[in-house]
Parts: structure tokens; sequence; C-alpha cells
């Protein structure tokens, strides 16, 4: 006699559920290393625009200097 009927051994051997849930998995584990990675590096990041900010401002200095006194 079979108890367990076929539609439920078949849900029980299907396993697509299983690839979603491992594809989940492998997106939240990417995430995190991005966030890890951006919160380590965003203090580097932020220090090279504002010296970029910097060069151009004083660049900007010296051009208005030169072409007020030439």
């Amino acid at each position: 006699m079979n108890i367990v009927p076929a539609k439920v051994r078949q849900v029980l051997a299907d396993e697509s559920g299983a690839t979603i849930v491992e594809y989940g998995l492998l997106i939240v584990a990417v995430i995190a290393v991005a966030g890890i990675v951006l919160a380590t590096l965003s203090g580097e990041v932020k220090d090279l625009f504002s010296g970029i900010s910097e060069d151009i401002a004083t660049t900007k200095t010296k051009i208005e200097a030169q072409g007020a006194g030439g």
C-alpha cells in the first residue's frame, strides 16, 4: 500500500525551490561584500574627491589672478 501520494513525492523531489534559495543567498552575500567594501573605502574616496576639488579651486584662483594681473 502506497501511503505517500505521487504528487507529494513529486513536490518533495522537485529541487527548483532550492535553486531559488541558493541564488537568494548568493545575492545576499554579494550585497554584504559590496557593503563592506564601500564602508571600507568610503573615507579614501571622500579624501580623493576632496583633493581633486581643492586642486580645481586652487587652479581657478591662479587663473583668475593671472587674468586680473595680466
